[in-house]
């Protein structure tokens, strides 16, 4: 099954005349740039890995009717409840949709996978950017491809690693005979706070775990979020 519980939408109306050639040069010029956003994910023997493309083309949806306001909710929700082929597919979709003359609706889909909210917020800025610089046979053509996140995330690995028995030993003399206190006073108390730490094995069983990963899917939420809100009710 496909989840979408991870999919990242959002929409923008644009007023004015709208050019969807621009639009697909600006998208590309930003999937060539960053290359997080050609990266699929794959599991080879069971272990996942990374493949990065030389994307060319992504899905971008233009749609010639006008559509209402209730027609558009509805289109946007079928939109983004469609799952991507996180092997195959680039994590990118668009919707470019008519509301009125001169009025528009421009609908991102993407991934958590290459995106966050902080990073969403940036690609439309950088779309917005090379859409406005001018029409396509005088776009820029994106030349920042020698740093990637990539070269950034090995690049704080290693400066974390490097600087790991400084860290600790300042956390464990800062923290030193600190107490937790709860910032609202529970209305009561499960175990003692003096009580020594326990753990508790279990068994769930494959049957368990599969109706545990059907829940989760149908209310779009990970295995992660069932099984911790499972704990916080005890």
């Amino acid at each position: 099954q496909l989840a979408t519980a991870y999919h990242m939408p959002a929409a923008y109306q644009l007023e004015g005349a709208i050019d969807p050639l621009r639009i697909r040069q600006a998208i590309l010029l930003l999937v060539d740039k960053y290359e997080a956003l050609r990266t699929n994910f794959m599991e080879i023997n069971g272990a996942p890995h990374q493949r990065i493309t030389e994307a060319h083309t992504f899905e971008f949806v233009i749609k010639q009717k006008q559509y209402s306001s209730g027609e558009a909710d509805k289109f946007i929700q079928q939109f983004i409840q469609k799952p991507f082929n996180l092997a195959k597919d680039i994590l990118l979709r668009i919707a470019l949709l008519p509301l009125a003359e001169n009025q528009h609706l421009l609908v991102f889909c993407t991934h958590h996978l290459i995106m966050d909210g902080w990073s969403l917020e940036r690609f439309v800025q950088e779309f917005a950017r090379y859409y406005h610089q001018g029409k396509p046979a005088v776009l820029p053509t994106a030349t920042s491809r020698n740093l990637q996140f990539k070269d950034y995330s090995e690049w704080l690995l290693g400066e974390l690693e490097q600087k790991a028995p400084t860290n600790e030993a300042f956390w464990k003399n800062y923290l030193e005979g600190y107490q937790y206190q709860t910032s609202i006073a529970p209305d009561y108390l499960t175990i003692s706070p003096s009580a020594p730490e326990r753990s508790y094995a279990f068994y769930l069983g494959s049957e368990n775990i599969t109706k545990l990963r059907d829940f989760a899917f149908a209310e779009k939420v990970t295995l992660n979020t069932v099984l911790t809100a499972a704990v916080n009710l005890l």
